[in-house]
């Protein structure tokens, strides 16, 4: 199979994939519509059970320490390389 044909077939496939997920989102939501509606943040369906809850957490905040400490910042930065895919 030529270049051509693989990347018409991936968009083909990236394209029911991206309907899937959206798809399966918008099960999510009235999922969790559901729930809202219900005032519930856990419920069993059959033998399924759905949690939507609250969850905290803690995140560094790399821009104000940057703002705060730009020396310090820069000391811990390393580099890294990756490759990126594209079809345009």
């Amino acid at each position: 199979m030529d270049i051509a044909k693989k990347i018409k077939q991936l968009r083909k496939l990236e394209a029911e994939a991206a309907e899937i997920l959206e798809q399966a989102e918008t099960l999510k939501d009235e999922i969790k519509a559901e729930m809202r509606a219900q005032n519930v943040e856990e419920m069993k369906a059959g033998i399924f059970c759905v949690r939507y809850a609250k969850v905290a957490s803690n995140r560094f905040d790399t821009a104000a320490f940057r703002a705060d400490n730009e020396d310090l910042y820069r000391r811990y930065l390393k580099r890294t390389e990756t490759r990126r895919f594209v079809v345009a």
